[in-house]
């Protein structure tokens, strides 16, 4: 809810520069009107940027304490490899092949000032990838190697990507890479992912999943 609300306001401000930006580049007079159009411009642009900062934000979802952000279902095909039924936290199921004997998920995750917390903005995140990976280095380095990229949505602005290499020093907002830890697939296992303030953690939920973990432990 708060990262919709951030949405909406992002854009209710691009709206607003952009009538201001309308306004002073249809008006008369030249040095005021070359002024007025180089102004409208930069509020033209300025629109634009919060506008693809409003969709890429629109794309996060918030974290609250221990969450349920995944269900996985492995199904064998053959040796090394399996189909994944994934379906997240709003009921959206998506079917992925992964190849080895481990599987790993991975989120972005937008952590804020804790100041922000007394406004209601808790740290948002967003599904980046699974893949898969084999125990051997050997297979590791030379075998077919799964990587699916979870972020479908194409955004011209990528506000995480910005944050992570250039935002540092920022206190304000930081961008960071959770991982659950690479666990093993079986035929018919069932796995939950679950998104603390600390990263992913992965659980089994059924006997062919508990039992995997166990003879890979």
């Amino acid at each position: 809810m708060t990262y919709l609300l951030l949405t909406i306001a992002a854009v209710v401000v691009a709206i607003i520069i952009f009538v201001i930006a309308a306004r002073l580049l249809f008006r008369n007079r030249w040095f005021l009107a070359w002024l007025r159009g180089m102004t409208g411009m930069v509020l033209l642009v300025l629109a634009g940027i919060l506008g693809f900062i409003a969709l890429d934000l629109y794309g996060y979802k918030q974290l609250t304490s221990d969450k349920h952000i995944a269900t996985l279902t492995f199904h064998a095909k053959g040796n090394q490899h399996y189909t994944v039924d994934l379906v997240d936290n709003l009921g959206v199921e998506a079917h992925y092949e992964l190849y080895g004997d481990l599987w790993q998920l991975d989120a972005r995750l937008l952590r804020w000032h804790p100041n922000t917390i007394r406004f209601g903005i808790k740290p948002g995140y967003k599904l980046e990838r699974l893949s898969g990976r084999y125990i051997s280095i050997e297979q590791e380095q030379q075998a077919k190697r799964t990587v699916h990229g979870l972020n479908q949505r194409y955004e011209y602005i990528d506000l995480w990507a910005w944050l992570h290499q250039y935002g540092e020093g920022l206190d304000l907002v930081s961008a960071q890479y959770g991982s659950a830890t690479y666990m093993p697939m079986a035929d018919n296992a069932l796995f939950a992912v679950y998104l603390s303030t600390s990263g992913l953690v992965a659980k089994p939920l059924n006997e062919p999943a508990q039992a995997t973990v166990s003879q890979w432990q």
